[in-house]
């Protein structure tokens, strides 16, 4: 300001010694009037201005101040800057920032001037500025320099970026530790877009498991390998994106193009600055394989429960039955006594003796179903047994049904019933017989094998140890599911096309429990079924020369 006021008393005086060496002097002291009042427009001009900085510095919302580029010393500073950085006025003008102890590293002075003499006069370095009270914050400050009467100066604007660095670098820790956690987790790991379904990383777990590289991986789409359709892999990653649901079962394909049941934890993690699916698999294809074996094992327990439960009752049901049908007869045969078959109650007697045969016939099955049916065992030898019920089926079996018989090398010895193995074997060739109506094969084949634990803990009711298995098949239309489960219950029957079953099956099954051995079933639709025999094997020779016993 005194500068300003030396230059108007020498303006002035400029004017007195033109007037001097002016002849008309009236016209002098106009042009002198004029240009004094020009200068006053000037000087409230710059009165304004200079107010309307003040104000704008005074008044600014950031931290400001005013140094000098020759000894950084303040010249000015605004109440946001007191405020922020705990000083009061006294305390900072006057000294430099060096001497406040503000920076925290000692050599950012010299980098502003360096960034300001690059950077033409303007620079927004970030610094980090130690308060009064000791605590450090990270300030941004847009730089100019200035000139201020006649002095270089440095005029600086801060805004505190503490919270927005603090932010990025928890966000980084963050992201680091999410890295870390997913290249190094033993769990297999996919981050996928739930825009374009792209895979965008998978971690080395993932790539093991899948059997391609991350490059191949990061090449697919996770509808790649994701067998359900893709509408409805679009669909659960829309449930996933909007955390509606975060558990899912899929099947997997690898890259050898096996199929594999998995179960999948997935949800939304925005990861530099995009908003991708973060998703955990497990393989479950083992889990799922032995929750359907102990459901089928708990079905088989609760068949062979059922079976015995109607075996018991059947067998008592059929004694009391067996017992009343004798004396029925008894009484028929007394009855008929001295009457000539001519007589009309003949004929009605010998009706009844057939009803009580037929009866006495049923109660036979049923006991055989019950498995206490009298036998007569003895060592035979298994495949000889079957061939003579081979003699006998292609004299009874149709044309159009083919009869094959692959049978073991070995001598199988069994200790059993003859008549009873024929009969069963029998039953098996009728029901085969009734399911290929239009023809077919009917293959009964016989071997030796040893039944481990592994096969006793999958099939219920099966006892270790050698045996011989006695597999008997046909290739009609198979089996329902519905049939196939009671296919050994006595009387059940179900006549749709060829299917049929009954007390002959059931029959079956009694025998081969008399036998102490086990029997199984399985059908598939256009393919046929398949009965399986296991009987213990015997230690001692068949006689030679053996023949079956009549029914």
């Amino acid at each position: 300001m005194n500068d300003h006021h030396d230059k108007k008393e020498q303006a002035e005086g400029n004017h007195l010694r033109l007037c001097q060496r002016t002849a008309d002097p009236e016209s002098v002291y106009k042009g002198l009037e004029s240009e004094i009042a020009e200068r006053k427009k000037a000087e409230e001009a710059l009165q304004k201005s200079e107010e309307r900085f003040s104000k704008a510095f005074n008044l600014n919302p950031s931290p400001m101040s005013i140094t000098k580029v020759e000894d950084g010393k303040f010249l000015a500073v605004n109440e946001n800057f007191l405020r922020v950085f705990g000083y009061k006025r006294e305390e900072v003008i006057g000294l430099t920032p060096l001497e406040l102890n503000l920076y925290v590293d000692h050599n950012e002075r010299a980098k502003v001037l360096d960034t300001l003499d690059k950077e033409k006069g303007a620079s927004q370095p970030e610094i980090e500025i130690r308060s009064k009270s000791g605590e450090v914050r990270i300030m941004r400050f847009a730089v100019e320099q200035l000139e201020l009467d006649d002095e270089e100066c440095i005029i600086a604007t801060a805004v505190d970026m503490t919270e927005e660095r603090l932010a990025e670098e928890a966000l980084r820790d963050s992201e680091e530790r999410y890295r870390s956690l997913f290249k190094n987790n033993l769990s297999v790991m996919l981050l996928i877009d739930p825009e374009s379904t792209d895979i965008v990383d998978a971690n080395p777990a993932a790539c093991a498991f899948y059997g391609w590289s991350p490059e191949e991986l990061t090449s697919m789409k996770i509808t790649d390998i994701n067998m359900l359709p893709n509408e409805q892999v679009l669909q659960e990653i829309e449930r996933a994106k909007s955390e509606e649901r975060n558990h899912f079962f899929f099947r997997h394909r690898l890259a050898n193009e096996e199929i594999r049941d998995v179960e999948v934890y997935s949800g939304p993690i925005r990861l530099h600055g995009k908003e991708l699916l973060y998703s955990i698999i497990h393989d479950i294809t083992e889990r799922k394989q032995t929750e359907q074996e102990n459901k089928k094992l708990e079905g088989q327990l609760l068949q062979t429960k059922k079976l015995e439960a109607i075996s018991t009752l059947s067998g008592g049901v059929a004694q009391e039955l067996s017992n009343l049908f004798q004396a029925v007869h008894g009484y028929v045969e007394r009855l008929m006594w001295g009457k000539e078959q001519d007589d009309p109650r003949y004929q009605e007697l010998l009706e009844i003796t057939n009803a009580a045969f037929r009866g006495a016939v049923l109660s036979r099955r049923l006991l055989a179903f019950s498995g206490i049916i009298e036998s007569k065992k003895q060592p035979i030898d298994l495949n000889q047994e079957i061939e003579k019920v081979h003699k006998l089926l292609m004299r009874t079996m149709p044309e159009t049904i083919e009869v094959e018989l692959h049978l073991a090398n070995e001598i199988t010895i069994i200790n059993g019933d003859p008549n009873q193995i024929e009969q069963a074997l029998l039953a098996l060739a009728v029901n085969a017989r009734d399911a290929m109506a239009g023809g077919g094969k009917l293959t009964i084949e016989t071997k030796k094998m040893i039944l481990d634990e592994d096969f006793i803990r999958t099939h219920t009711g099966a006892a270790m140890g050698e045996c011989a298995l006695i597999t008997v098949s046909d290739n009609g239309p198979g089996l329902g599911q519905k049939t196939l489960e009671h296919v050994f219950d006595p009387f059940y029957s179900k006549e749709d096309n060829s299917e049929k079953t009954g007390l002959g099956l059931s029959m079956v099954y009694g025998i081969v429990k008399n036998h102490g051995g086990y029997i199984s079933c399985s059908s598939e639709p256009e393919v046929g079924t398949t009965f399986m025999i296991y009987l213990p094997v015997s230690e001692k020779d068949a006689p030679q020369g053996a023949e079956p016993l009549e029914v």
